[in-house]
């Protein structure tokens, strides 16, 4: 995870110096949306994912990602060929301001000096796009909230332009971290928004990373703690972990959380749970004598 007394400080980016290879894009072009992020297992792989990618590609915002960071820019004039900004390009460092925690850097220019702020406003109040499972559902983040959609892409492009929907029922607190998840609801079909929040909460959802080693899920509400990238990708991926150990009502709202475990060694529990509880706080009995 990001640290969060960073803060924020301005910044030379050497963007040219952060690309290899070519660029690479697979998003469609002007929708103001987060799409075609690497899965969120493995983003701390810089070997599967060291090319920059062009995320958004609207009129008056235009972001790239890029070894872990996102950066913006004001239009397509200045950020398209992200590859050719130069190296010592002035930027504004937001740290943790990603949809999943990454820095963002915004474009600045000395001579607009209201740029880099617009930029920020600009930014935060456009929809991002978690994740799409298949053609069921969408779910996305917009000024802290969550907003799960079904199949209509009207109904979605209508909540693209508008940040709101038409017709929906709201749950309080119910998002991974706490957050407001509001989901968009039908006047015919009287179950449609709780059959929607049932798929969104059986999937499982990444609420903390401290890459290569540490990785928090939440899932049918228990949290599972994994010591790897390869166990988190296949947790995210469906397949089921081997070894476990579960510990109720050890989360901070009483849930149950489950910790991967090495067999018959207890190193990899002893780590999970040290950092998941603090040192010397581990829970009795947890790890056999």
């Amino acid at each position: 995870m990001s640290k969060k007394n960073r803060g924020r400080s301005f910044l030379f980016v050497g963007l040219t110096a952060l690309l290899v290879g070519n660029v690479v894009s697979s998003c469609s072009s002007h929708v103001t949306t987060f799409a075609c992020k690497p899965p969120e297992s493995v983003q701390c792989d810089d070997s599967k994912f060291n090319h920059a990618r062009l995320i958004v590609d609207a009129e008056d915002l235009v972001v790239w990602h890029s070894r872990g960071r996102l950066y913006v820019f004001a239009s397509q004039a200045s950020g398209r060929n992200f590859d050719e900004i130069p190296v010592g390009n002035a930027g504004f460092l937001e740290a943790d301001a990603g949809p999943s925690g990454e820095d963002v850097v915004f474009e600045a220019n000395p001579a607009l000096p209201e740029l880099t702020r617009e930029l920020q406003e600009r930014f935060h109040a456009a929809p991002i796009l978690l994740w799409r499972v298949g053609r069921e559902y969408s779910v996305w983040k917009q000024k802290g909230r969550i907003f799960i959609l079904g199949p209509d892409p009207v109904v979605e492009r209508d909540f693209i332009r508008s940040r709101e929907l038409v017709v929906s029922k709201t749950f309080f607190g119910a998002g991974p971290r706490g957050e407001t998840v509001v989901v968009e609801a039908s006047k015919s079909k009287n179950q449609f928004a709780d059959l929607l929040m049932e798929r969104f909460e059986a999937r499982p959802i990444l609420i903390e990373t401290r890459c290569p080693d540490y990785f928090v899920w939440k899932e049918k509400g228990r949290l599972i703690v994994v010591g790897s990238a390869q166990s988190s990708l296949d947790l995210e991926t469906g397949r089921e972990l081997r070894s476990t150990r579960a510990l109720m009502g050890a989360g901070p709202n009483g849930e149950t959380v489950v910790f991967e475990t090495d067999g018959g060694r207890s190193e990899m529990l002893q780590r999970l749970a040290t950092t998941y509880f603090g040192e010397g706080k581990i829970p009795a009995g947890l790890i056999a004598e």
